[in-house]
C-alpha cells in the first residue's frame, strides 16, 4: 500500500477547507467518469474519484487480458 498526506497551510478564513474538501453531500463515486462529483467538490474528493476510476479501468483491462 501507499500512504499520502495532503497539507493545507494558510491564514484562517482563506478557504483551505473549501479547496481541499468542500461540502460533504454523501454521494458515492460511480464508475462513470466522476459522474457524482459536484462543481463545488474540493481536491480530495476529486483525487479519490480519479484513483478509484483508474483502479476500475485497470481491473477491467486485466480481466479482458485473461479472457
Amino acid at each position: 500500500g501507499y500512504n499520502a498526506t495532503v497539507l493545507a497551510y494558510g491564514q484562517t478564513g482563506s478557504g483551505k477547507t473549501y479547496t481541499m474538501g468542500s461540502e460533504a453531500h454523501g454521494n458515492s463515486f460511480d464508475n462513470d467518469e466522476n459522474s457524482s462529483l459536484n462543481e463545488s467538490d474540493g481536491l480530495i474528493p476529486r483525487f479519490m474519484a480519479d484513483i478509484f476510476t483508474m483502479l476500475i479501468r485497470r481491473k477491467e483491462a486485466s480481466e479482458k487480458a485473461v479472457l
